[in-house]
């Protein structure tokens, strides 16, 4: 007696098959006959019930995956004819399963010509599933877009099996993000502000790699893109504010946001003064800088400007408050003076407020010589008691 075990066509399940052998030189009395005969027929009958709970059971686990599945499953002919659905697609297309058996799946995808199921079994027959992306109807004729993976199935006859997955969700934030991105791009590209990206890395030297960067900031450097991604971007700047690598550093491993200046080292030795903001980030175990740079030498020639005017008008408003001051020990000494010339007042009585005069002379000279900061008040009120204009220097 031999069991054989063979693979049902397009199954994937075992059936037995039994064959008995009884060689001919074997002689079996009336009773041993019907004894076989009984057992025989036991053995038959459990093989038939286990065949059929064997099929039973890979019916029940079929029928389970197929409507627990998250995905949409739609399950066609070789045309598109709906065979079978789950109740996700059901969900999906807002049909019942027995409407849904009543169509094609060309009617369910939005626009799709008759070509489509051609063109997936002809893809199937050396791949093992395709990929399609569009837009699917529901009942009411709204759309959403969907990603469909097919596939072959034989079962045992070939028949195609459509997953549709409902992307809406996705496409929206992917929508969102090529939005953001947008606006990033047209942001970073426009500023008149140098942005870049840096990778730095900090051995004995301070190493810093560009990794993007705008217009602006190639302007800046006075280099090319070639040369500013090629080249150790430290070796291309001097810094002001904080003047050591070693300050910089110390931001970037704790993470922190800094901000300074710096000059570029042009090879055209054009004057810059950049004032930076800068943003240390860590992806994995890299360390980028997002900086924003500003160019900032004509604000600083206007300053300068501004300081030598103010400095100039300061040095007037001195000469003018130096007339004021020594205007009147100078009055003592000359009125003094011509009265001893004149024989009005004799040399002991102008001795003493000529001494005086002189002496006062001397001590605004020196406040004067000592002047480090420019600060004026009020010496006399005009009308209404305004002293804006009638100031003099405070020493």
């Amino acid at each position: 007696i031999e069991r054989i075990n063979h693979m049902t066509p397009g199954r994937n399940e075992f059936s037995s098959t039994m064959r008995i052998d009884i060689p001919d030189d074997i002689v079996l009395d009336a009773d041993e006959k019907s004894s076989l005969t009984s057992k025989l027929k036991t053995l038959a009958a459990a093989t038939d019930s286990s065949e059929k709970n064997v099929s039973s059971d890979f019916d029940s686990k079929y029928d389970e995956l197929l409507q627990n599945i998250y995905d949409a499953a739609l399950i066609t002919d070789l045309s598109g004819k709906i065979i079978e659905s789950n109740i996700r697609a059901s969900q999906f297309f807002n049909y019942s399963p027995e409407e849904l058996g009543e169509l094609n799946i060309l009617s369910l995808i939005a626009n799709a010509e008759d070509t489509l199921i051609r063109f997936i079994c002809e893809s199937l027959s050396d791949q093992r599933y395709v990929l399609v992306q569009a837009f699917c109807k529901r009942k009411n004729q709204t759309v959403f877009p969907v990603e469909i993976a097919v596939n072959m199935l034989h079962i045992p006859d070939s028949q195609l099996c459509f997953f549709i997955r409902d992307i809406t969700a996705r496409q929206k934030a992917e929508d969102a993000l090529r939005e953001s991105e947008l606006k990033f791009r047209t942001i970073f590209e426009n500023s008149t502000d140098g942005i870049s990206v840096r990778q730095y890395s900090f051995g004995k030297t301070v190493t810093s790699r560009l990794m993007d960067c705008n217009k602006a900031y190639v302007a800046m450097s006075g280099r090319t893109l070639k040369e500013l991604h090629t080249e150790n971007s430290a070796d291309f700047i001097q810094l002001i504010q904080p003047a050591t690598p070693e300050k910089v550093r110390e931001c970037i491993e704790r993470m922190q946001p800094y901000e300074g200046t710096f000059s570029w080292i042009r090879p055209d030795k054009k004057e810059n003064v950049i004032d930076y903001k800068a943003v240390p980030i860590q992806i994995g175990n890299r360390i980028y800088v997002y900086s924003i740079d500003r160019d900032v030498t004509k604000q600083k020639h206007a300053e300068e400007a501004i300081r030598k005017a103010e400095k100039q008008e300061a040095m007037l408003a001195s000469v003018g408050a130096a007339c004021h001051h020594l205007g009147q020990p100078a009055t003592v000494l000359l009125t003094n003076l011509t009265l001893l010339q004149s024989g009005h007042l004799d040399a002991e009585s102008a001795a003493g407020p000529c001494l005086q005069a002189a002496e006062r002379i001397a001590d605004i000279l020196h406040k004067l010589n000592a002047v480090d900061e420019y600060k004026t008040v009020p010496y006399a009120q005009g009308r209404s008691g305004d002293t804006s204009q009638n100031r003099i220097l405070d020493i």
